[in-house]
């Protein structure tokens, strides 16, 4: 078995908390190419947030909103859409919990007004440098999306999380990321993907269309929303920066993204 098909996370393992793709990992995608080798991203990000700097690299094909999307040589292959009625009964409890939230959608991003005041560093940071990108929205039926972002309030503890779960998990996947993860600007956030369906999906979705063996599949990663993918694949390669738990599920621990990660994982791999 030659050709390999590789899966790429995109915060903290393609892209570092400067928004830079080193330029090791850039031209570990070049000779993963030159070789034969299909190269997709795999991403918690839905389709209209992934950056530029990821878009330029040419890749083959995208599993995007943690498992919701997939995207092959620029055609549509899955899209799950999450329901109006599915959202307008979930924001209730989002709101008794009292967490600011995104609706993410492959062409835009959703929010509410009363977030628009919201100081919590997802919204002040990020969401307002989108433009056009982010929408406010007045009725939920305006919201075209895949999955959920939320930003939990200071002092959230365990025992809300807990009971949070207990109210939604019949509907989500709920993705807690660890509090402080290497400065990415994930940090310290929960994503809500339809239940049933993950980055693991996302793949065997992908080569199942394709027609690809599991045993040709290659995941690189290095968070919390990664850990389906790294029990899913062949072997599993996790960035010398990722979490504990994702370090748990590796068959390679590679270097730290800014120390040529990628680079180094792919030469020990025998791939370029």
């Amino acid at each position: 078995m030659d050709q390999r098909i590789l899966f790429f996370d995109i915060d903290g393992t393609l892209l570092n908390r400067k928004a830079v793709v080193p330029e090791s990992a850039v031209k570990a995608l070049s000779e993963l190419k030159k070789k034969g080798h299909l190269r997709f991203v795999c991403t918690g990000r839905t389709r209209c947030m992934v950056p530029e700097e990821v878009r330029v690299l040419d890749f083959d094909g995208f599993v995007l909103g943690g498992g919701t999307e997939v995207e092959y040589k620029g055609e549509q292959l899955i899209y799950t859409e999450l329901s109006s009625e599915l959202i307008e009964r979930t924001t209730p409890i989002l709101k008794k919990f009292n967490f600011t939230y995104l609706f993410e959608g492959r062409d835009h991003v959703y929010y509410e007004k009363e977030a628009e005041q919201e100081e919590r560093a997802y919204f002040s940071v990020f969401v307002k440098s989108l433009g056009a990108i982010a929408k406010v929205v007045d009725q939920y039926s305006e919201v075209h999306a895949s999955k959920i972002t939320l930003v939990p309030p200071n002092g959230f503890s365990l025992s809300e999380l807990e009971e949070f779960k207990q109210a939604l998990s019949k509907d989500f996947t709920i993705i807690v990321h660890d509090p402080v993860n290497n400065g990415i600007l994930t940090d310290g956030l929960i994503e809500l993907v339809p239940v049933g369906i993950n980055k693991a999906t996302g793949i065997a979705n992908t080569i199942s269309c394709l027609n690809i063996s599991k045993e040709a599949t290659i995941g690189v990663g290095d968070s919390n929303n990664d850990l389906e993918m790294l029990e899913f694949v062949e072997t599993a390669v996790v960035m010398g920066n990722g979490t504990k738990r994702a370090k748990e599920l590796a068959d390679l621990i590679t270097t730290h993204i800014d120390e040529d990660g990628i680079w180094n994982s792919m030469e020990r791999l025998q791939l370029i």
